[in-house]
């Protein structure tokens, strides 16, 4: 097995991603991180350009209320990474695996989502993103739609993913936008576990 950093020498019809050195393929699961974030603005984008804010958000609710998505990462991170329990804590190992950049490999690379989690307690934790692309690029484009995007579909997501990992974590926003400083956080959430 070779261990090529880079794709530049001749053609392989036969390449795999074990033929790359650890560092490319981190780097190139980054790249596809950033450009699913990416694909998934521009998919609003065109929404909200042809059937207006409103409509663009309740569709994206639309998708998040489908749980398949969010059911099918977390048994696969699960599967992946050998997270075993149902508990806060375990929650929190999936979120770091599963969100986009969340496990932040590369420390010489921009990360595209910067947030850490603060395990209070093994009942609630507290999840800080302190830089979001999305949020940066709604607030330069000055429509206020991260009001839409914040305040109903995020909502909505981060409770769809934890009911997805385990039905009694309960999601709570304590900072979402609209910020009045943007060198703030982004958003803040409070997650608990309840009893069953």
């Amino acid at each position: 097995m070779s261990e090529l950093v880079d794709y530049s020498g001749p053609f392989n019809p036969r390449i795999q991603a074990d033929d790359f050195t650890k560092d490319t393929v981190i780097k190139f699961l980054l790249e596809k991180c950033r450009l699913f974030v990416l694909m998934e603005g521009y998919y609003q984008d065109v929404i909200r350009r042809h059937m207006g804010d409103e409509a663009a958000c309740d569709w994206a609710c639309e998708v998040y209320q489908v749980d398949k998505f969010p059911r099918s990462l977390m048994q696969g991170v699960r599967k992946v990474f050998n997270i075993q329990g149902n508990d806060l804590e375990s929650f929190m190992k999936a979120m770091q695996c599963a969100e986009s950049n969340g496990l932040q490999w590369d420390p010489t690379s921009p990360h595209l989502f910067e947030w850490d989690v603060d395990l209070k307690s093994k009942n609630r934790a507290v999840f800080t993103v302190k830089k979001c692309p999305s949020l940066l690029y709604l607030e330069k484009e000055g429509k206020g739609y991260e009001r839409l995007i914040c305040g109903k579909l995020e909502v909505q997501g981060f409770q769809t993913y934890a009911s997805a990992f385990n039905p009694n974590i309960k999601v709570k926003p304590l900072q979402i936008p609209p910020r009045k400083d943007r060198s703030g956080i982004a958003c803040q959430w409070e997650y608990t576990l309840e009893d069953a």
